[in-house]
């Protein structure tokens, strides 16, 4: 634990994040305690009702020379967590919302994530990540504002690839992920999807009191302080 806490006097003094190990070591891990299993429901009490609000955002005119593009729900944002140092703990979150434009070469788009929404097949364990690493139980917490872009659009082809930039704030700080991304048009979708996970790492001086805590309600060995993303998103033209 002291070690944890060494680590986040560092980090506040620099606000380097780089400088986050890739895994953290459990100073309380107990072999004979074994694995826990059971974890209360995070309150709700601000994730649904923010939730709620965000996720109504209405789609942008069509405008001539513009198209609008919303996400269809068969979207996919899915990440790769790591315990132990070499255990993947696959995940994805349920709720999201996006609206893109189009005009010419280019694509820009907003949304907003739901982190009250993670899912791994474990409820303790998604409901530990909820409260001590995303903060779901406070207020402004829950909800993720993002904005992307692709820096080559080309409606006439049928595949192409580009790199997607995808701006997000994650418990106040600003970052900035670039995902290179594959394209596919039917005629009437396009998928945007990424062939190589990007990695985010996720632990910064505002959440590593709460990173100890999850660390020790698991009593794992380690935990990485970071995820691999991947992006699997589908979007259909609203403007006909």
């Amino acid at each position: 634990m002291k070690h944890l806490f060494f680590l986040a006097a560092i980090l506040q003094s620099t606000s380097l994040f780089a400088q986050v190990p890739d895994h953290i070591e459990n100073k309380n891990y107990s072999p004979e305690k074994g694995l826990v299993m059971t974890e209360d429901k995070p309150s709700e009490r601000f994730s649904v009702p923010e939730w709620k609000k965000a996720s109504q955002i209405p789609l942008p005119s069509c405008t001539k020379g513009t198209r609008v593009w919303r996400l269809l729900h068969k979207s996919k944002i899915e990440a790769t967590a790591t315990k132990d140092q070499n255990l993947p703990v696959k995940g994805g979150f349920s709720r999201f919302h996006a609206v893109g434009q189009s005009a010419l070469n280019a694509f820009k788009g907003t949304g907003v994530l739901d982190l009250s929404s993670w899912e791994s097949g474990v409820p303790a364990r998604d409901y530990r990540v909820q409260k001590h690493v995303f903060s779901v139980e406070q207020e402004n917490k829950s909800v993720v504002p993002f904005t992307f872009s692709l820096e080559i659009w080309n409606p006439k082809a049928v595949d192409w690839e580009s790199p997607l930039v995808l701006n997000i704030v994650f418990l106040g700080e600003p970052i900035s992920l670039t995902f290179p991304v594959r394209l596919h048009s039917d005629g009437k979708t396009v998928r945007v999807s990424s062939p190589e996970a990007k990695r985010f790492t996720f632990l910064q001086p505002s959440n590593m009191g709460t990173f100890a805590k999850l660390m020790t309600l698991c009593n794992h060995k380690s935990l990485a302080s970071f995820v691999d993303l991947s992006l699997d998103l589908q979007f259909e033209p609203t403007c006909k």
